[in-house]
């Protein structure tokens, strides 16, 4: 009796073998790990590409605002030397010159995005599509406030615009002057060893600019000559740097003192130890 019974489980051990490994042999394992595999690649593949071009699109937005805040500081610059030209029949017109002053900051913000080489594109409308009807040019600053809307890769919600709005302020160019002896005043800075007959001299403006370090070796000024790394700050890890039109120097930082510029307004006879600019006037630097 104890013999049979170990036969018999010997037979129902035998039988379970055969059918375990013909179970085995019918339903292998790579079968479901391919399937989860394509699961995986099919959700996470749309994730990516989402996450890709949002980068890319927040990359466009920060260039976009970089160099819509030169274009604004160099119209605002603008702006704010004319201010020294205004005689007292201009300010009495009122309403009438802020429209001219608004006419010709918006003419010389389209200059400068030009300048800057913005692309238009990108923005709703285009050059006109930037608005500067929030701004205030009365008083004593030149208040600049650009508003605009920079494309969405695709509309959210039925919107088609990110909303932008940046702001910049300078200080007019007014003080007490004798309007009747304007040819004896000329413009120099602490540091020049010339004087400027006009305070539109190109030497005067800086006219920053935006341009990749890998662009700099072949870029030149309008003198011809080629821009070096600033002692300050042109050794900065950085992919986009700063240069002006006449500057010999690159800045890796656009809070640099080497971008800011200091004019005074003298009177030619104090100005007897300096030459004339070549620029603006009849001598030579």
């Amino acid at each position: 009796m104890k013999k049979n019974s170990l036969t018999h489980f010997g037979h129902l051990r035998s039988r379970s073998s055969v059918k375990i490994a013909f179970l085995w042999k019918g339903t292998p394992l790579c079968t479901s790990c391919s399937g989860s595999l394509t699961v995986e690649t099919a959700l996470t593949l749309p994730v990516f590409i989402c996450a890709l071009v949002l980068f890319i699109f927040l990359f466009h937005v920060q260039q976009i605002q970089l160099q819509m805040e030169l274009a604004l500081h160099a119209t605002a610059g603008h702006l704010a030397q004319y201010a020294c030209l205004e005689t007292e029949d201009d300010k009495k017109t009122g309403a009438l010159q802020t429209v001219v002053e608004f006419s010709a900051a918006e003419v010389f913000l389209r200059t400068q995005m030009d300048k800057q080489g913005m692309r238009a594109d990108k923005i709703l409308g285009g050059k006109t599509g930037v608005s500067l009807l929030g701004s205030d040019l009365s008083g004593e600053d030149v208040h600049l406030k650009a508003s605009y809307q920079i494309k969405l890769p695709v509309a959210i919600f039925g919107t088609y615009g990110l909303p932008m709005q940046q702001t910049v302020c300078l200080r007019k160019w007014t003080g007490k002057r004798d309007v009747t002896d304007t040819g004896d005043w000329v413009y120099i800075t602490p540091t020049g060893k010339v004087y400027h007959e006009s305070c539109e001299c190109p030497y005067l403006d800086l006219s920053i600019q935006s341009v990749s370090l890998t662009e700099i070796a072949a870029r030149r000024n309008k003198s011809g000559g080629k821009y070096s790394a600033c002692s300050r700050c042109g050794n900065m890890q950085q992919t986009v740097v700063y240069i002006t039109d006449y500057g010999n120097v690159y800045h890796g930082d656009l809070e640099c003192s080497g971008l800011k510029r200091t004019i005074y307004r003298i009177r030619r006879a104090d100005a007897s130890d300096r030459r004339c600019c070549k620029k603006c006037g009849k001598g030579e630097e």
